[in-house]
Formats: C-alpha cells, sequence, structure tokens
C-alpha cells in the first residue's frame, strides 16, 4: 500500500494543476486607460471563476 500513496498524490496534484491551468488566462494591455499602473504591451495573469 505504501508503495501506492506516492503515486496516487501525484495524480492528484496533476489533476489539481490541471484544474486550475484551465482558470488562468493570459490577456495583454492596449491603450492608455490603465496608466500609469499598467503600459501598453504589459501582460496580466486572470484567474477566471
Amino acid at each position: 500500500m505504501r508503495i501506492r500513496t506516492p503515486a496516487l498524490c501525484s495524480l492528484a496534484a496533476a489533476a489539481l494543476a490541471l484544474t486550475a491551468a484551465r482558470k488562468l488566462r493570459t490577456v495583454e494591455v492596449t491603450g492608455d486607460s490603465m496608466l500609469p499602473t499598467l503600459h501598453p504591451g504589459d501582460w496580466l495573469l486572470i484567474h477566471k471563476g
């Protein structure tokens, strides 16, 4: 049983990471509406949900 436990934990961690990755999106800033904090060409990582 001890040999299977790390494998199951690894599979569970991979499944969790895949689920989280599906909710992440990248967006590029365009225009000047977010100045001075963000500049055109900056990239944002957005969590969907």
